[in-house]
């Protein structure tokens, strides 16, 4: 592909691609116009089939599952009460397509009589070759029980034919595609019923199963309830139902002997410290302070009482040893004393504690099991009323009809497909047999290839090209042509200049001729050596000359013709090189033009001479594959392109 279609730096060249297609309209025409009768056939020919829908919608009249009342909803979860939910849309849309609705539907319309969904016929024999190889290379054909067969042929066209969908306003779509308009509106009508029904079923028995679900929850409810009452009942026999208060009383009594117990612990430890002072004789007014400093008990109110000490802060006396070790035995006592009562306090209010506890667990239970039955009593009402009622939920929007027009084949995307088909299949024809000609399509792809010295338009020389030598010269003599001036003046110091052609409109022939006859009318002695055979007619009635082994015939002033002896090779010759050193020393310049068969030959056999080369190039003729021979042989100095 990138050998023909040209590309610059690396990218795909669009120009080169469009102008490949547009060379091959007619093919592409060609094979589009086949493209679309063979469509335009199919549409025509192709089995028509019949589109009919029924269009539904179902409605849910309550919230399905309970309705469990916002002060209840934390009891009712207790009790295993969640929604209990009915078929969604998609839960529906799955069973319509399950294998056991299908198989439902196809016993009550007989699908497994009518030949669009069910092709089977248990008589049917391979023709006599099919049968014939199939023996041949040992086909063994698996059998399968009739049933299974009609079965999987129902299935199958089932789901090809039969489409649902659901539209954004949740409305349910039932399409049914038969050969047979109105069997499609039977049928759609037919399965849309059927849907009814499964709804109805579906719904029915949900609502039976939430009346024995919700009954058998009531009696275990009410079961729980009895059980939570007596219980109670028990514990209040065997137990106090003043628990509680006693647990409380007997904490704030414990409280108080607590706070007891630290005041005359504290009041022991002062009486322990006063003990050691009276004891050591620091009894003075000094020690006094410095007592009260760190023991702001002394001026206690009841610390003075115990000592027997006026209540009076300023009066203060230091007691006697005796009266210090009395109070504080007496204190000691009270001590062990107080610390019995709040041991005995504490384990009363441990077993208070537990009864309590008990008591209030079996009040939460009893609590919850009435709230529950009082629940699931409400329930049972209003889901007894609604089972009663039955709203109609499935609403039919359109019944299918037969359809008027049938809905495929779609003769008009067909042949709109035909068309595109052709398009890209011609296309790709076009590329694949521009890949194998390897021609050029585009100006600008042979001007980078050939990268000659001079590029030229062709048409201007094409016609002048085909007259004579005596009338280009009558023609030049009164208008001067610029193209062929400019040629004039690349090759002003040229002697040898060699005329190939690889596909140009204007021959070498007729090229040559018109390039020798300009270059003579500049005074330069030219001779025009013509493999082709097309110049012999100047030769005719003019002055023959012998010479270097070939025939020179003079044509005009400054212009002679070598005349081609027939079947004598010239390229191949082994006095080749020393005719053409001997012409080159006899004229100004030489013009050679070969056939198109001998022209590389030609261009090998001059080489060693260095001619100036000319190449006559056109588009969808010029092969790519010439250019680069050539290129790899003598680089272009003039090319003429059409």
């Amino acid at each position: 592909m990138a050998d023909s279609l040209n590309s610059v730096d690396g990218e795909i060249d669009l120009r080169e691609i469009v102008a490949t297609l547009w060379a091959h309209k007619t093919l592409i025409f060609l094979i589009t116009s086949l493209s679309v009768f063979i469509s335009g056939y199919y549409a025509l020919t192709a089995e028509k089939k019949f589109t009919a829908s029924a269009i539904f919608q179902i409605e849910e009249a309550n919230k399905p599952g309970f309705n469990i009342p916002g002060e209840f909803g934390a009891l009712a979860s207790f009790a295993g009460l969640g929604d209990v939910n009915l078929s969604s849309s998609t839960t529906l849309l799955e069973q319509i397509s399950a294998r056991e609705f299908i198989l439902n539907i196809s016993d009550k319309s007989s699908l497994a009589d009518d030949p669009y969904f069910n092709a089977y016929n248990p008589d049917h024999k391979d023709p006599l070759w099919k049968a014939t190889i199939k023996k041949l290379i040992g086909w063994q054909k698996t059998t399968a029980e009739k049933e299974n067969i009609i079965e999987n042929n129902i299935l199958s066209k089932y789901k090809n034919a039969v489409r649902v969908r659901e539209t954004e306003g949740g409305s349910i779509i039932l399409s049914v595609t038969h050969n047979n308009p109105k069997k499609a509106s039977e049928y759609a009508n037919n399965f849309m019923e059927e849907v009814r029904k499964l709804v109805d079923y579906e719904s029915k028995t949900a609502q039976d199963q939430r009346l024995s679900y919700l009954s058998e929850t009531l009696a275990d409810a009410l079961q729980d309830m009895e059980t939570a009452q007596q219980n109670l009942k028990d514990y209040t026999l065997k137990n106090s139902a003043m628990a509680q208060e006693n647990f409380i009383s007997g904490t704030l009594k414990l409280d108080t002997l607590r706070m007891e117990r630290r005041k005359v612990f504290d009041i022991s430890q002062l009486l322990s410290f006063l003990d050691e002072l009276v004891k050591s004789g620091s009894i003075d007014d000094g020690s006094y302070r410095a007592l009260r400093s760190s023991n702001p008990l002394v001026d206690d109110v009841d610390f003075r009482r115990i000592l027997g000490m006026s209540e009076t802060i300023g009066a203060w006396t230091w007691p006697d040893i005796e009266t210090i070790e009395a109070v504080s035995a007496t204190l000691r006592d009270r001590i062990k004393r107080l610390d019995i009562e709040i041991k005995e306090i504490e384990n009363n209010a441990k077993i208070y504690a537990t009864s309590a506890e008990d008591l209030s667990k079996l009040n939460r239970e009893t609590k919850i099991a009435e709230a529950t039955y009082t629940v699931l009593i409400e329930q049972v009402k209003s889901q007894s009323l609604a089972a009663g009622f039955q709203p109609d939920t499935f609403k039919v929007f359109q019944y299918a009809a037969p359809p008027l027009k049938p809905s495929s084949p779609n003769r008009n995307l067909v042949l709109l497909v035909g068309v595109i088909l052709g398009l890209l299949s011609g296309g790709a024809v076009a590329l694949l047999n521009s890949i194998r000609q390897g021609v050029y399509y585009t100006r600008s792809a042979l001007l980078m290839d050939a990268r000659a010295g001079l590029s030229l338009r062709s048409n201007r020389i094409r016609r002048l090209s085909k007259k004579s030598i005596s009338k280009i010269i009558s023609i030049i003599s009164n208008r001067r042509i610029l193209d062929i001036d400019e040629v004039e003046i690349t090759l002003a110091n040229k002697k040898l200049v060699y005329v190939l052609n690889c596909g140009g409109r204007p021959t070498a022939s007729g090229t040559a001729r018109l390039l020798a006859t300009q270059c003579s009318t500049s005074g330069r002695k030219v001779l025009l050596c013509d493999r082709t055979g097309q110049s012999e007619k100047e030769t005719e009635g003019k002055e023959i000359h012998k010479n270097f082994e070939v025939t020179v015939v003079k044509v005009e002033d400054n212009i002679s013709v070598m005349k081609e002896e027939k079947g004598a090779p010239f390229f191949t010759s082994r006095s080749f090189n020393s005719t053409i050193e001997g012409l080159l020393d006899n004229f100004d310049q030489v013009f050679i033009c070969a056939k198109n068969n001998e022209s590389m030959v030609g261009l090998a056999a001059l080489k060693k001479f260095d001619p100036s080369l000319i190449l006559l190039a056109g588009l969808r003729n010029t092969r790519k594959e010439d250019i680069k021979k050539i290129e790899a042989n003598k680089p272009i100095d003039i090319l003429f392109y059409d």
